[in-house]
């Protein structure tokens, strides 16, 4: 058994949690429901993302000092001061966080620009219709057909946050007190886009 165990928490922003949890559902396989359908049947994945509720019970068996939270979106966009908190948290040097392998991006998604391919695509495969290369032509507005069901993706999310903008907003109020510090950086609460 462990002396003194310590617990890491990273919380992100919670809508964005609720989507990417989607999109590696998507991505694995395990749904084909649409994004807005999926939560809806699955209210757990709602659930997921209310973090107070979580710490409250992680609190119950962790004392304070052994519990280091987190925020994804300062880990992404200020490293270099949440590895001195990591470190500072488990009593370890600073050097001890090999730079290359926690920069390194994992789990993440190429955004792309689904109407201006699709129609570079069509242009191409129009092109090769003329020229008789029919099967390539299919393979190529199928692909195409396929990049704008992601732009839907994206209707779909600006959905979960409309519906969930101002539950999670209270959500949050709650988890600042209970961390307290203030999550401005978190859109839902009025941060980044939603200022």
């Amino acid at each position: 058994t462990l002396d003194d165990p310590k617990l890491i928490v990273i919380l992100r922003e919670p809508i964005d949690r609720i989507v990417s949890s989607y999109k590696k559902k998507k991505r694995d396989n395990e749904t084909a429901l649409p994004l807005l359908r999926f939560v809806e049947e699955n209210q757990v994945i709602v659930d997921m993302s209310r973090y107070h509720k979580h710490l409250n019970r992680w609190k119950k068996h962790f004392d304070d000092e052994d519990i280091l939270v987190l925020i994804y979106e300062e880990a992404t966009s200020k490293p270099t001061t949440v590895r001195s908190q990591l470190a500072s948290f488990l009593n370890v040097a600073k050097t001890g966080f090999d730079s290359e392998v926690l920069d390194k991006k994992v789990n993440s998604s190429d955004q792309i620009r689904p109407k201006l391919l699709y129609r570079m695509g069509k242009c191409f495969a129009d092109q090769l219709n003329e020229l008789g290369f029919h099967s390539l032509n299919n393979l190529i507005r199928e692909t195409g057909k396929k990049i704008l069901r992601r732009e839907t993706q994206n209707v779909d999310e600006k959905a979960i946050r409309d519906r969930y903008q101002e539950e999670f907003r209270e959500e949050i109020t709650i988890l600042e007190r209970q961390l307290g510090r203030k999550l401005d950086m978190w859109e839902v609460h009025g941060g980044r886009n939603g200022e």
